[in-house]
């Protein structure tokens, strides 16, 4: 599967500092399991609505599109993170970078998640 492209902003990868980064990170993440899991939820009942002729206000089609590149940005995410040595004294400006543009991709990921959001919340379950 092709991965799909984000926007990345270099500009703002010029502050990589830890906790600012760590901090963002697990911000954007948390935001990202809650959407993620609320999404995938809503998906698996509305099928099983959708199966017995009551439809939805949410375009199913771009639902499970959204639910898939989530899921292909995890499983980047955590090659990533498995290539990083933990028993390094000192990460990287590297290490950082990549941490940050994971973090812009989750927040992109979780912009369109909120719209997402708010069709699921207009739609009765």
């Amino acid at each position: 599967m092709a991965r799909k492209s984000f926007r990345i902003r270099p500009d703002s990868l010029g502050a990589l500092t830890y906790k600012t980064n760590l901090s963002d990170w697990i911000d954007a993440v948390s935001t990202f399991q809650t959407y993620y899991t609320h999404l995938s939820s809503y998906c698996t009942k509305s099928l099983r609505a959708e199966s017995q002729g009551m439809s939805s206000q949410c375009p199913m089609d771009q639902l499970t599109a959204l639910l898939c590149t989530m899921e292909t940005e995890l499983t980047n995410l955590m090659q990533d993170l498995s290539q990083l040595d933990s028993c390094k004294q000192a990460y990287t400006r590297e290490d950082f970078r990549k941490l940050a543009v994971h973090t812009q991709i989750i927040n992109q990921l979780n912009e369109r998640a909120q719209a997402m959001m708010a069709l699921t919340a207009s739609t009765p379950s």
